[in-house]
């Protein structure tokens, strides 16, 4: 079975964010690669979604993965789809985040 890979809006942000910033710090370049690397890192969830850590001190069925050590992946496995709740770069808090998500 193939999932689809849905992203909210505020995960969409969050990629923004994530770009903007290693612009600044490292270029456009090296920015764009990054995202692109992590956009085909999250659409892999699509083959094999049941992955990473099950966070349920945060939530149920929030799932947690890691991409190059500087960013954490947030999503949950519904029945036929993957939906992306957030990206955090470099350690930012979230445990707090997810009470206003329950509406996904």
């Amino acid at each position: 079975m193939r999932y689809s890979v849905v992203l909210r809006p505020e995960a969409r942000q969050d990629l923004k964010e994530i770009k903007d910033y290693i612009q600044r710090e490292a270029g456009q370049r090296i920015a764009r690669e990054f995202v692109h690397a992590l956009r085909h890192c999250v659409a892999e969830l699509a083959v094999f979604p049941k992955r990473g850590r099950v966070r349920q001190e945060a939530e149920s069925d929030l799932r947690v993965i890691g991409f190059r050590r500087r960013v954490s992946i947030h999503f949950r496995v519904e029945a036929d789809r993957v939906v992306i709740l957030a990206f955090r770069y470099a350690g930012r808090n979230w445990t707090s985040e997810y009470s206003e998500l329950d509406d996904i």
